[in-house]
């Protein structure tokens, strides 16, 4: 299985990301989540996820998601 970081820091471009996040687990990838604090505040914002939750943000439970 390859690894693949995915960092989200807080742009505007927080539902792009957690799109991406999807369409990447239809893979053999394992996704190192970086969310950092910033980031959790625009996703609160636009996409209404608050509290942050992986299995929300990926849309089904992430057993291949590692969040940091």
């Amino acid at each position: 299985m390859k690894h693949l970081v995915l960092a989200v820091t807080g742009a505007s471009g927080a539902p792009y990301a957690q799109r991406l996040t999807r369409c990447l687990l239809e893979f053999d990838l394992h996704v190192h989540l970086v969310v950092t604090p910033a980031a959790r505040e625009v996703l609160a914002d636009e996409t209404g996820l608050s509290p942050f939750s992986l299995d929300a943000w990926t849309g089904r439970p992430a057993a291949n998601v590692t969040l940091y």
